[in-house]
């Protein structure tokens, strides 16, 4: 409910949120909320992602177990919201079977968005955004979120300036800061911490579109030689 009054009050705030068995209790328990939503994604103010079922751990439920995720949420989100999710994310498996970018392709996930194994657990990734493959050689985009997925109390700024390190370190010609300024004119983050719009622009991924895929498509676009 906080996202969708975020959604509205916001002109650049866009959410993005996935798993089918939530939207289906939301449509069960709260139907005004649910067409609420359904007007926002049809506006482009709600971004469908993840396309399971529920997010799942990604090591031991069989193969079947992985399809069945995708057929019963891509089914769920075309009928209910008309979209068919392009991205996928788990943001906090313990681990991924080396076949999930077959399943993912399989289900028609283009990419995917994880934290685990993190820098410190497996050092032998290429960066933040590269290309997956599985022993079949299906392949999706895949990007490792930056730090973690939440904020302690007090530490915004601190973990806001951690995200950004990377980014321009790639040399991303449209990173976050990059296009924050540009809207909102030069900030400190003493000023980002004090301006909700401003926080809710830094909350889109830093780019025009708030979809996450359109982030990794022209992320892609940028480091095309790497991929």
């Amino acid at each position: 409910r906080a996202a969708a009054d975020f959604c509205e009050e916001f002109d650049d705030f866009v959410f993005c949120h996935n798993e089918a068995l939530l939207y289906r209790w939301i449509e069960e328990y709260e139907p005004e909320l649910f067409a609420r939503i359904r007007r926002l994604v049809r506006a482009g103010k709600w971004r469908i992602m993840g396309g399971w079922y529920l997010q799942p751990d990604c090591n031991m439920p069989s193969g079947e177990a992985f399809a069945r995720h995708f057929l019963y949420s891509q089914r769920y989100f075309k009928e209910k919201f008309g979209v068919t999710v392009r991205t996928g994310y788990n943001v906090d498996s313990f681990g991924h079977s080396a076949m999930l970018p077959a399943l993912l392709k399989r289900g028609g996930i283009e990419n995917y968005v994880f934290l685990r194994p993190d820098s410190f657990e497996n050092s032998k990734l290429p960066g933040p955004l590269f290309r997956w493959f599985a022993p079949d050689g299906s392949s999706v985009t895949a990007f490792r979120i930056i730090d973690g997925y939440g904020s302690r109390y007090g530490s915004v700024q601190e973990d806001v300036a951690a995200a950004l390190e990377p980014l321009e370190a790639r040399d991303h010609t449209e990173n976050i800061r990059t296009l924050a300024e540009r809207k909102f004119g030069r900030l400190s983050f003493d000023d980002y911490a004090q301006k909700s719009k401003a926080f809710a622009y830094l909350y889109r991924c830093g780019y025009e579109s708030a979809d996450i895929t359109d982030t990794i498509s022209k992320m892609e676009q940028e480091e095309r030689e790497w991929l």
